[in-house]
């Protein structure tokens, strides 16, 4: 199973959408995403936009977390999770969470096969014992290039792409 990873959008639109495309035409079937969606409207353009289940966290941008919880409550195929996701996938026990601090901590656990966050903006992944650890990077492109992963369940790797 393909997933696609996302996070750290802010708001850039543009880029999600072109992310999201990209994503389904590259065999994408889910999409996780480790936050910073930021406003209401990326929410619902990302649940608009993109054909198939969702399974998201907060990042340290939501300012309106009732709110979004509210609004993703109501929509089809989308899981809020709140800070932190605890997910089986393609027969793979996945954690996700917007902070490294927290990622970290589910590493020590020993429990997940990969374990996804955001926050840093920075692509970058990496073994941990027999954990896949990833960041996809952003969507926005603010700080770094904008960009995000595609996580392969059958292998449990991760490819980082640009947009």
């Amino acid at each position: 199973m393909l997933i696609a990873l996302i996070s750290d959008i802010h708001d850039h639109e543009m880029h999600l959408i072109e992310a999201l495309r990209e994503a389904d035409k590259c065999g994408c079937r889910h999409l996780l995403c480790m936050g910073d969606l930021s406003g209401l409207n990326t929410l619902r353009l990302l649940r608009d936009i993109w054909p198939h289940p969702i399974d998201l966290v907060f990042g340290n941008n939501e300012d309106d977390r009732k709110s979004h919880l509210s609004l993703a409550s109501g929509m089809r195929d989308l899981h809020h999770h709140g800070t932190e996701g605890d997910l089986s996938l393609g027969g793979r026990r996945i954690f996700i969470t917007h902070h490294m601090e927290d990622a970290a901590h589910a590493v020590e656990k020993q429990l997940y096969d990969a374990v996804f966050f955001g926050h840093t903006h920075v692509q970058e992944q990496l073994m941990i014992r027999r954990t896949l650890v990833a960041n996809p990077g952003e969507i926005c492109g603010n700080r770094c290039p904008a960009g995000f992963a595609v996580y392969n369940t059958d292998t449990n790797e991760v490819a980082m792409r640009r947009l």
